[in-house]
């Protein structure tokens, strides 16, 4: 029971520090977020601003970019964690 409060423990800091770095623009989630996010407000791509992620990563990210920062990288990091989550059943298959 105790280890598992700790591993709890542990994947929560670790879910409250990849959200404060992605709030805070410390990781890779900002820059197709920031095109995501023009695309939210002009509703055109601005490629050329971040050219190395596919035109459909913006264009996925667009309802994100609805949110400020703090929001959308923590929802980025909820979807990270449940695709994590997922994959040893998936792989089991």
């Amino acid at each position: 029971m105790r280890r598992k409060i700790l591993l709890g423990c542990a994947v929560a800091a670790l879910f409250g520090y990849i959200v404060w770095r992605g709030a805070h623009r410390g990781n890779d989630f900002k820059y197709p977020y920031l095109v995501a996010r023009a695309l939210w407000r002009t509703g055109k791509l601005h490629v050329w601003a971040q050219p190395r992620y596919p035109v459909t990563w913006h264009v996925l990210l667009a309802p994100l970019a609805a949110l400020p920062i703090g929001h959308a990288a923590a929802a980025w990091a909820v979807l990270s964690f449940a695709a994590v989550a997922a994959l040893p059943r998936t792989l089991e298959r």
